[in-house]
């Protein structure tokens, strides 16, 4: 019961606050998550030599961790968490979208198992109709125009709208690399994927969008909009960068010849020459997180594609992108 003037109210979180100790939380995994991975290296190294150099980067590791939780005295150290063993038994979630080319598939360590399952409650499909023949077809229509041949909508359910939005966004990227466009790019509707994969490409190239998450444009933005806001996606970007991004790795797949992960620490070097740091954790500072999920870069080429034709102004992406350009 409320009584004025001596009821005690609960004072309100302070915004700005909040979303500082949140960044420092998110510092504070990957930091963790470093000295894993350097453990593991050390430990399953062969050559002393390699050996070495893995236990001084645990300690350099292990020294900024220590650091930093002195500076942040309301964080708490979980001992479990630096064990090399530690995965925190979840799953990755959030577009997960794969390549294969000079890096093989499967291989690479993913650096955010760790993170919170994530699970999205998407609109009901039993909501919306199913569409009549003559949008069916306009809608067929619109996506060849655009460069891709979509494939078996009639029993769809949902709004054309978020497709028709990132198609268009989708063919700046096919003008500018007009080898992509030789013939219509295939795009399905998956209504089997996880509720947090919102796109994934196959080795033979063929793009799927998650019929769940595409199905209402309104929820699609809003969910999008807040990986965005976590930092697991590029900054800017909106969900028209899913296809932008999917389009990265079937770049990939056509030119394996190019070493995508040199590229970026190409780049690195250009933004930053006294960076003497690893590339991985470059991106995951300058790009997005989710373009450092893996060791061997994987990633990096489709959030620079998802950044720079998304409009989002990255000069990561930017500088990466100019370069993909001369190298072709």
């Amino acid at each position: 019961m409320y009584i004025p003037g001596v009821t005690k109210v609960a004072d309100l979180p302070n915004d700005v606050e909040t979303k500082e100790h949140y960044k420092a939380e998110q510092k504070q995994r990957h930091q963790e998550l470093m000295i894993r991975k350097y453990k593991r290296l050390r430990d399953g190294a062969v050559d002393p030599v390699d050996r070495q150099r893995y236990n001084a980067r645990v300690k350099d590791w292990s020294a900024k961790h220590e650091e930093f939780l002195k500076d942040h005295p309301y964080l708490r150290k979980n001992p479990k968490r630096l064990a090399p063993e530690y995965t925190g038994n979840v799953e990755l979630s959030f577009n997960t979208g794969y390549i294969a080319n000079n890096m093989k598939l499967g291989v690479g360590e993913n650096k955010y198992k760790e993170g919170e399952i994530v699970h999205i409650d998407w609109p009901d499909r039993n909501k919306y109709p199913i569409h009549d023949s003559k949008d069916i077809e306009k809608m067929y229509i619109f996506a060849e125009e655009h460069g891709f041949s979509l494939r078996h909508i009639e029993g769809y359910r949902g709004d054309y709208e978020s497709i028709k939005e990132s198609l268009n966004v989708a063919k700046s990227v096919l003008d500018y690399f007009p080898e992509m466009g030789n013939k219509p790019i295939v795009l399905r509707l998956g209504n089997k994927m996880k509720s947090a994969d919102f796109a994934l490409t196959e080795t033979n190239g063929t793009i799927f969008l998650n019929a769940d998450a595409f199905r209402d444009r309104f929820t699609l933005a809003k969910e999008y909009s807040a990986a965005v806001d976590d930092k697991k996606f590029v900054e800017n970007t909106t969900f028209t960068g899913i296809l932008c991004h999917e389009l990265g790795h079937r770049f990939a797949l056509l030119h394996p010849e190019i070493d995508y992960l040199s590229l970026a620490k190409d780049v690195v070097n250009d933004i930053n020459l006294d960076y003497n740091g690893d590339v991985i954790d470059f991106v995951f500072e300058n790009l997005s997180q989710y373009s450092a999920s893996f060791d061997d870069g994987r990633e990096i080429i489709s959030e620079c594609f998802s950044g720079y034709f998304g409009g989002s102004g990255n000069l990561f992406a930017l500088k990466y992108i100019e370069k993909l350009v001369k190298i072709l």
